[in-house]
């Protein structure tokens, strides 16, 4: 008998993240602002963590230093399905799942400043 899944990420789901690596979930928490994780990756026993925010839409390619965030990057699924994410430095486990719904809030303020910044600049350049 093949076991139903209830979420689309559970523990011991492995999943494809764009550097190369393998991630194994361990942990999964539901928060306000998304999905708070944390997994081995490649079979490294240190945890790892990250926060896939509901409205975080995947990238080509992984971002440094994103907003605060140790990096934005993608992850796929089992079924091909690519989903967003941000982590803290891997090294820093006193992050759980309120710092990075906390840090989330904040990303959503420095988001909607830098977009009011972004479409108060000049379309056009004149040289007189």
């Amino acid at each position: 008998m093949t076991e139903e899944r209830t979420s689309v990420i559970e523990v011991g789901m492995e999943l494809d993240v764009l550097m190369g690596y393998r991630m194994t979930i361990t942990e999964v928490v539901v928060i306000k602002h998304g999905v708070f994780i944390r997994a081995s990756l490649n079979g490294d026993t240190a945890p790892h963590h990250a926060l896939l925010p509901y409205e975080l839409p995947p990238v080509e390619r992984t971002i440094t230093g994103w907003h605060g965030w140790a990096s934005r990057g993608s992850m796929t699924l089992p079924g091909g399905a690519m989903l967003g994410y941000v982590c803290f430095y891997e090294a820093d486990y006193r992050y759980g799942p309120e710092e990075h719904d906390a840090q989330w809030e904040r990303t959503i303020e420095a988001m909607k400043a830098e977009e009011g910044v972004m479409q108060s600049r000049p379309t056009e350049l004149r040289l007189n």
